[in-house]
């Protein structure tokens, strides 16, 4: 029973993640290319629902995130940034775009990422 719920809530956080990406990639382009990221927590929560928003995004467009070795757990994503300086963090969304921009091309997949 307790799995079911952990499903539940998985599932909720997955599907906000892509209302979110969506929300940004059609109503904010040019504001969603300067989104920065810190490493504090709070911050590197939103970059997890950020970062699989982007891959959703990708998915979308044809690539398969399984073969591309994505992450699709906002929470891991989030305890990455929370390990990175707030350095990183600033270039981490131009720095997670391309890489999964790479990583679809390798199979074939050409996908335009401007979340």
């Amino acid at each position: 029973m307790g799995d079911e719920t952990k499903v539940t809530r998985a599932g909720r956080g997955v599907r906000l993640a892509m209302a979110a990406g969506l929300a940004a990639a059609t109503l904010l382009p040019g504001a969603a290319r300067a989104q920065s990221f810190g490493n504090d927590e709070q911050s590197c929560v939103y970059y997890g629902y950020w970062a699989v928003s982007v891959i959703y995004l990708a998915a979308s467009q044809g690539c398969d995130w399984k073969r591309a070795n994505e992450w699709i757990d906002p929470m891991r994503h989030a305890k990455w940034c929370m390990g990175q300086s707030a350095q990183s963090m600033s270039k981490a969304p131009q720095v997670h775009r391309n890489g999964v921009t790479a990583r679809c091309a390798k199979q074939g997949a050409s996908v335009k990422i401007n979340i």
